[in-house]
């Protein structure tokens, strides 16, 4: 290790309402725990106040982003704030400090101080259509650029890149990337977007939610099919999509005498990321065809995340990390993607033909996948177990180069 690691910052945390996120980052924190025993990093979160265990960090802050835009909603508190961020990162390009003590100025210390700054991994550079899209893009790549300003590595656990829904904003996120230490791609599509751009510090990863471990649970629930679902087409389009997702789910119980356990995931105010809402849509009409409906469970953390897929048989996912928290667990999945990064870990799992695009999903497409799967279901968990185990041996030996190399 060419210097000592006494300070590493987290600067791009997201808060505990989306477990697979969490997910995510325990594993790499606990990663870095193996690595550097010593060292608790400094963690900025989104949503630090939610936290009701703050043990994983030496501290525990808002980032950038979320002290800036979503702490307080007036609208003249959020220039201020902007303003002031601008003003100070402007003078620590000229490398001097303003001497006036605030919120801010200590989280740009934390960046300024660390020796090492990880960014989590996760699905963050991307955007849809849209001037608040833009605008959060535009964030995610200032929190990148104060990163590399103010600290000497910088490295990205593996992450997806993009969709984008303008070219120009695939190009300075590439651009911003470039810059730094090392950046890990978490599937394949991602990482030849970005090499398309001869980005040199480039590498091929997993996410990280695949180091979870396995638990041997004493309980398992024969004959339940577990779902997971999220609002994500356009309004007609999504209302098709859930029609074709029950005829399905109603032919397949009926057939083979199966319970559904729906799930919410993440449950937030915001309806683009309300799983409560399309869930309680479809177990309506799922009810109403005489489908055996198991009550909702709400994921309230990653403990009991592994703990509820841990248990299916089988499980029908549209959201990414359901999928992937299954297979640490040798649970067999049909995954409903609705970007690119779910067919690519599909794809790292073995699983790329249980996969449909939620554009293409018909009753029959569904339903032959889920027959499918289901008659493959323990060749399925084997394989599963097998090729997680061998990605967790790869991740670990990969990060103790990386990092013996800093």
């Amino acid at each position: 290790m060419s210097y000592e690691i006494k300070k590493i910052l987290i600067p791009h945390a997201t808060g505990p309402r989306n477990p697979g996120d969490q997910a995510i980052l325990l594993s790499e924190i606990e990663l870095l725990r193996n690595i550097f025993p010593s060292v608790r990093p400094v963690v900025h979160s989104s949503d630090p106040n939610l936290y009701t265990d703050s043990s994983f960090a030496s501290s525990l802050k808002h980032t950038i982003y979320s002290w800036v835009v979503f702490d307080n909603p007036k609208a003249g508190v959020r220039f201020l704030r902007f303003f002031e961020f601008l003003v100070r990162l402007f003078f620590y390009q000229l490398s001097f400090s303003l001497p006036k003590k605030s919120y801010l100025a200590d989280l740009l210390d934390d960046y300024a101080q660390a020796d090492l700054i990880v960014f989590p991994g996760g699905g963050y550079l991307r955007s849809k259509s849209g001037v608040k899209q833009t605008l959060n893009l535009m964030m995610q790549l200032l929190m990148i650029y104060t990163a590399r300003l103010l600290c000497k590595k910088v490295i990205v656990m593996p992450i997806s890149f993009g969709p984008f829904y303008y070219k120009w904003q695939e190009r300075i996120s590439a651009i911003a990337l470039s810059y730094l230490n090392l950046v890990i791609l978490r599937e394949g599509y991602s990482y030849h977007k970005l090499e398309s751009y001869r980005l040199s510090n480039i590498r091929r990863g997993f996410d990280s939610a695949l180091l979870g471990s396995k638990r041997l649970l004493t309980k398992r629930e024969n004959l339940v099919l577990g779902l997971t679902l999220r609002n994500w087409l356009p309004k007609q389009r999504q209302s098709f999509f859930e029609e074709e997702v029950v005829r399905a789910l109603a032919t397949f119980c009926k057939v083979r005498g199966m319970h559904v356990q729906p799930i919410v995931q993440v449950s937030t105010t915001l309806i683009e990321e309300d799983d409560e809402r399309v869930v309680r849509r479809v177990m309506g009409k799922l009810e109403k065809l005489g489908v055996n409906l198991l009550p909702v469970h709400f994921v309230k953390d990653v403990d009991d995340a592994i703990d509820t897929y841990g248990r299916l048989e089988l499980l029908l996912g549209m959201r990414m990390h359901s999928n992937i928290i299954a297979a640490t667990q040798g649970i067999p999945f049909v995954a409903i993607s609705y970007e690119y990064k779910t067919e690519g870990i599909g794809e790292d799992l073995g699983m790329q033909d249980y996969v449909i695009s939620c554009e293409a999903v018909t009753v029959d497409a569904l339903y032959n996948l889920l027959q499918k799967a289901y008659e493959a279901r323990a060749m399925l968990s084997e394989s599963l177990n097998k090729r997680v185990a061998e990605i967790q041996i790869a991740e670990r030996n990969r990060w103790e180069k990386v990092f013996s190399n800093i």
